[in-house]
């Protein structure tokens, strides 16, 4: 239920960080950042709501059981409320990440993120002496999410002090709350999903080869957290310079490939290894998916600086698009390669899908646009 994460801040964080990253241009810009923090806060809020009473809800009608195909009585039937409502609760203070990405301390950002994992080992660690229903664990995971989520938010009112008074009062200025917002849900959603198909494919496509993609897949995604990491501090930069952001665009290129460049050679160099330690022996990864998901590293990192930069309502929309053709592609692809190349097809169909439409699509966008783009 948790890979909702990505896009459950309906798309907001975008503007939010637009509007943040500029909020120092003028007195208006400084107070229409107010604004829209408020309203996202306040819309964040709603959502959580929902969440927690639709929650309750199927809780109190006996169907999580159903829903999760497992067997609850009435007791575990609102564990999986329980869970969610500490993650209900931090969408709202979501905000606060957003902030600091747009303050452009996205590095103080990722540092507090570290808490959330610390919390949940802890929690999940209280849990075990407690001796209680095991399901219980299933906790653990969103509270670490809303300690990590009420930190930055208190770290990033520190930061741009924002009043409570200000927080629920009703505005009457008239601010684009949704206009980066929509877009960017959709991007959100579709690529990620792009991703996590790909398990989908090898597990109907080349059942035998789900153990040697699985374990490359967990080594994949925390180097992929490090490449977006780095990726999302160039977001703030650009929304403040749009019209000097080529000469930004083109140094980020360079080093954002290099960096790609070094994670393919450190993926294919010790990916092997770490899977036979990590699973005493038992899986050998083959080489092709192992440089599959090295490629996977490389173009992810290629488009960072283009991801970052086309970040106004219009070039969102055209990412969104682009995110969708990617999507279309690396699915036909996938389809085409997995049962003839096993577990690197579908990793492949993603290199082929992203470096197409977003690596050269979006890259291509930013060149051809150049002009308005140097002062």
């Amino acid at each position: 239920m948790f890979l909702v994460i990505p896009f459950a801040d309906l798309g907001l964080g975008a503007s939010i960080v637009n509007a943040v990253a500029v909020r120092h241009v003028s007195r208006s810009a400084s107070r229409d950042a107010t604004v829209l923090i408020c309203r996202a806060f306040r819309v964040l809020s709603l959502s959580g709501a929902v969440l927690i009473a639709l929650s309750a809800s199927l809780s109190i009608a006996g169907l999580w059981g159903r829903i999760l195909n497992i067997q609850l009585d009435e007791f575990t039937t609102w564990i999986p409320t329980a869970a969610l409502v500490p993650f209900a609760v931090s969408l709202p203070l979501g905000v606060g990440q957003r902030i600091l990405v747009g303050l452009g301390k996205n590095a103080l950002a990722t540092l507090l993120g570290g808490i959330g994992p610390v919390t949940g080992v802890l929690v999940a660690a209280f849990i075990s002496l407690l001796r209680v229903e095991p399901l219980l664990f299933a906790v653990a995971p969103p509270t670490g999410i809303l300690a990590t989520s009420v930190l930055t938010y208190a770290v990033a009112r520190n930061q741009l002090p924002l009043p409570w008074a200000e927080v629920f009062r009703m505005h009457n200025r008239r601010v684009r709350l949704w206009g980066s917002a929509a877009p960017m849900i959709v991007i959100t959603i579709v690529v990620p999903l792009g991703i996590q198909l790909q398990r989908y494919f090898v597990a109907y496509l080349s059942p035998n080869e789900l153990a040697q993609y699985s374990i490359l897949a967990q080594l994949y995604m925390p180097c992929y957290s490090i490449i977006s990491s780095a990726g999302i501090g160039l977001w703030p930069m650009f929304a403040a310079s749009r019209s000097n952001a080529w000469p930004i665009w083109v140094k980020s290129l360079g080093v954002m490939a290099s960096v790609g460049l070094m994670a393919f050679l450190g993926f294919a160099l010790f990916a092997g290894p770490i899977s036979l330690l990590v699973s005493h022996g038992l899986i050998k990864v083959p080489i092709g998916t192992v440089l599959a998901f090295g490629g996977l590293l490389l173009v992810m990192a290629v488009h960072q600086p283009s991801a970052m930069l086309l970040t106004t309502e219009r070039e969102l929309w055209l990412q969104a698009l682009l995110a969708a053709m990617m999507l279309f592609a690396s699915v036909t692809v996938s389809i085409m390669l997995t049962s003839g190349v096993g577990s690197s097809g579908p990793v492949l169909g993603s290199v082929v899908g992203i470096f197409l439409f977003q690596v050269l699509g979006c890259g291509g966008y930013v060149v051809m646009t150049r002009k308005r783009r140097i002062l």
